[in-house]
């Protein structure tokens, strides 16, 4: 093909990125992040936008264009490693797992798994009624390493005192390097409903270990002191 006018580099760069995002299921606020170090703004996204879109009919001739391919089909086709992958990945977004102490501390015995919802911007939340009885709760939102900001827990109307075995961030906002992350009630009220909401990341092994060793070795930061600290225990988190 030829082309009268030149065609702008970071166009070149938000065709890429954007494939790339409908690709890997970005969320809205990781799309945001990369966007802004590539420095295109939401002004540029939109004449970039209506760019590819005209590109595409350029090319495209009878055919269908990816963009158009990704609103019919909805996701990608994956392969089987990659769909048990993502199905273990997605499980704590559907499922949480609660632990009740009814006076034998927590153990296998005492669960249960809950159905949840998660909406558009990767807000997980359920609710359900907490049993006569129960001394303590512990909700374990996941597996595996992830970010979590909890948004609301609320046990009888009432927020309750929250732990959690992560590194605080903010008030509300943790970081488990584990794979048992948990969020600990030491104080419930057996037989009234407990409503929950967060909202959940996941990222990589390899990128929660570069966080780690980055905050363990900043002698100077803040968030390492807390880190030492509070990293064989539980943290209190404020809502």
């Amino acid at each position: 093909w030829t082309f009268d006018f030149p065609i702008p580099v970071d166009f070149v760069i938000y065709r890429a990125m954007f494939y790339y995002i409908k690709e890997s299921g970005a969320d809205k606020n990781m799309a945001e992040i990369l966007y802004g170090l590539a420095g295109i703004d939401e002004k540029m996204r939109e004449i970039f936008g209506k760019m590819e879109y005209n590109f595409q009919l350029y090319i495209k001739g009878g055919r269908v264009t990816l963009p158009e391919m990704y609103s019919i089909m909805g996701r990608e086709n994956l392969g089987l490693e990659r769909a048990v992958n993502t199905d273990k990945q997605t499980w704590g977004r559907r499922k949480a797992k609660l632990y009740f102490d009814l006076g034998e501390g927590f153990n296998e015995k005492d669960t249960l798994y809950i159905d949840t919802v998660t909406d558009d911007e990767n807000v997980v939340s359920f609710t359900g009624t907490v049993p006569e009885g129960c001394k303590a709760l512990r909700i374990d939102p996941l597996d595996r390493p992830c970010i979590l900001k909890l948004l609301k827990l609320e046990n009888g109307g009432s927020v309750t005192e929250v732990l959690g075995n992560g590194m605080l961030f903010a008030d509300s906002t943790l970081i488990f390097n584990t794979d048992d992350p948990q969020i600990v009630l030491n104080k419930v009220k057996g037989g009234a409903e407990l409503s929950v909401s967060y909202r959940l990341s996941m990222l990589p092994d390899d990128i929660f270990d570069d966080i780690t060793k980055t905050l363990n070795g900043d002698k100077k930061s803040t968030y390492a002191s807390k880190l030492k600290n509070r990293k064989k225990g539980y943290v209190r988190l404020k809502l």
